[in-house]
């Protein structure tokens, strides 16, 4: 999950611990609370994007995917999805998708 804080305009990234969602019904998961300002953005991520393969088999990873969502995040949800997608595949540059790519961005209003 990264987190971009419209007040300073950085990126931070929250890690949490835990099993995969969904994977166990007994699973513990542990609960954060996080205050969030007018324009701050959430982004939920599967692992898709930042382990996206260009040719030479080296990943996007996670420090070019929090620039790239540092570079949009003052962007609609719709269009932060759409740019996301757009960086992955301009980094791939034509490689298929090795895993799903999936986004949830949360703008607080």
């Amino acid at each position: 999950m990264l987190l971009h804080r419209v007040a300073t305009g950085e990126v931070g990234e929250i890690l949490l611990e835990g099993m995969p969602l969904g994977y166990s019904t007994r699973a513990q998961y542990e609960r954060r609370e996080y205050e969030l300002a007018a324009g701050d953005v959430v982004l939920l991520m599967s692992d898709g994007l930042p382990e996206r393969l260009n040719a030479a088999d080296e990943e996007l990873g996670y420090p070019r995917t929090q620039a790239l969502f540092g570079e949009v995040a003052g962007e609609s949800p719709q269009t932060i999805c759409e740019r996301l997608a757009q960086g992955g595949a301009g980094w791939a540059a034509g490689r298929p998708l090795d895993d799903d790519v999936t986004f949830v961005v949360v703008k607080v209003k």
